[in-house]
């Protein structure tokens, strides 16, 4: 059997491994929630090449005409 000390030993420290757990995802939930992602730079990076490159070969192509 095991006597009552270490039974409030052990309960203290699953307590503490519980908070200490639920304080990682918080800190890491707040992380990723205000942190610009790669792939939405990406995105923005993808998308305003080809819009230079649209009106690069506009101007190009109108120059022709």
């Amino acid at each position: 059997m095991k006597t009552l000390l270490l039974v409030i030993i052990e309960q203290i420290l699953i307590n503490r491994g519980i908070h200490a757990n639920n304080v990682g995802k918080k800190r890491f939930a707040d992380q990723v929630k205000f942190r610009s992602t790669p792939s939405r730079s990406l995105i923005k990076m993808i998308s305003a090449n080809r819009a230079l490159s649209f009106i690069y070969k506009t101007k190009i192509f109108a120059k022709k005409q």
